[in-house]
């Protein structure tokens, strides 16, 4: 595309030369034969018939090979604009193209990225499920735990007791045996 921009422009600065040079050209002959014509009025009105038609065969030819110069630079200007159109239309329907399969692509990752979404949301549900069911299951276990210590703090308080129930009770036992010992011991004396 930059190619044929350039090949247009060049062909463009050919033409815009070839113009120039043409109108310089035939400046400098209408100068020549004017200017010489008006400074040198003699000489040309000496000059032979053959010789001033053969200076205009000349420009004939120049003129006739410069017109010719210019419709083949003007022609393939023309073609090298066509192409350039040509081009242009291509490229533009490669872009739409691209940009066509660009949308595409984002319309599926698009979706993609939704379809993550409603799994992560999913996900997120029952993490806080889960989440829950473990807080209720963590102040119930709190509760328990509670009741455990109060429990063990009541079977310890119950063992003290018992233990002193316990020497209490041997207490008992030995004064009870120290008084029936004391009895037998009266018994055995009377």
């Amino acid at each position: 595309m930059i190619s044929l921009k350039s090949e247009i422009h060049k062909k463009d600065a050919e033409i815009i030369k070839t113009n120039k040079l043409i109108q310089e050209h035939m400046s400098e002959n209408k100068n020549n034969f004017i200017g010489h014509s008006n400074e040198n009025n003699i000489f040309f009105n000496n000059q032979n018939l053959n010789l001033n038609g053969n200076c205009q065969n000349n420009n004939l030819l120049k003129r006739s090979n410069n017109n010719q110069l210019i419709y083949n630079i003007k022609k393939q200007y023309k073609e090298l604009k066509k192409k350039l159109i040509d081009k242009t239309t291509e490229l533009e329907s490669i872009k739409k193209a691209m940009k066509h399969t660009k949308l595409i692509e984002l319309k599926v990752e698009n979706q993609t990225l939704n379809e993550e979404i409603k799994n992560m949301d999913v996900k997120l549900e029952n993490y806080i499920d889960k989440t829950k069911l473990y807080e209720n299951l963590q102040s119930e276990y709190f509760i328990v735990l509670e009741n455990f210590k109060k429990q063990s703090s009541l079977v310890n308080q119950l063992k003290e007791e018992n233990v002193n129930y316990l020497l209490k009770i041997k207490e008992l036992n030995e004064k009870i045996n120290s008084q029936i010992k004391k009895q037998d011991l009266v018994k055995e004396l009377e």
